[in-house]
């Protein structure tokens, strides 16, 4: 879920002629992409939400703990946001 989002700003970041660094900073990677103004306070607070799991969801030693502080309700309302804003950010690129 996160990882869709992750990839989405780095390609609008290289789109623009920016470089991809290493991050996982949902946050920081709008920012890099110069959207952040752009995408308004509730998806700016939803990135800064997600930005964990894209953490915890990579790294194994973390999965179980993830697991244990997602219940499916927040699941589907997460999914259903990060589908919205894939979409929106989907037609950034050219």
């Amino acid at each position: 879920m996160p990882e869709s989002i992750e990839k989405i700003l780095k390609a609008i970041i290289v789109e623009s002629g920016g470089k991809v660094f290493p991050t996982h900073n949902l946050t920081r990677l709008a920012k890099e992409a110069k959207i952040y103004v752009e995408i308004g306070q509730k998806s700016q607070d939803f990135l800064a939400d997600l930005t964990p799991f894209a953490i915890e969801a990579r790294y194994g030693d973390y999965r179980k703990s993830l697991s244990e502080i997602v219940d499916r309700k927040k699941s589907v309302k997460y999914l259903a946001i990060t589908k919205e804003t894939f979409k929106w950010l989907r037609k950034k690129l050219a």
